[in-house]
């Protein structure tokens, strides 16, 4: 399974990261495609997750920055902090989620949590 996003969505999802972590949530709808690509991204680029409750591993604390922004997920793609008030994380799922993703500890997929 694969997302293909139409040019209109790839624009749409071109918005600029204030580095606010409103997207980087420890618990995220993602599909199993999408862990696997993060997964072999992170492998051949060297980086390590950081287990941090509440927060995505991949999230740097100290840039403020997603270490895996070019494959993050879906929904941290859809979700733009300008349009969204602090919270309304979930209020990005679409029905593409509701059928194929599903909640994720990505603290326990990625650093087998703590």
């Amino acid at each position: 399974m694969n997302i293909t996003l139409s040019d209109q969505e790839v624009t749409a999802f071109n918005h600029p990261c204030k580095g606010c972590g409103e997207c980087c949530s420890q618990f995220l709808p993602v599909t199993d495609m999408e862990i696997r690509v993060i997964k072999k991204y992170a492998k051949d680029h060297g980086i390590k997750p950081n287990y941090q409750p509440i927060m995505c591993p991949f999230f740097d604390l100290n840039t403020r920055l997603c270490k895996i922004y070019e494959v993050r997920p879906y929904i941290c793609k859809k979700y733009d902090c300008r349009k969204h008030k602090s919270g309304q994380l979930f209020q990005s799922i679409d029905s593409y989620f509701v059928k194929h993703g599903k909640i994720t500890d990505m603290g326990a997929v990625f650093c087998g949590g703590d």
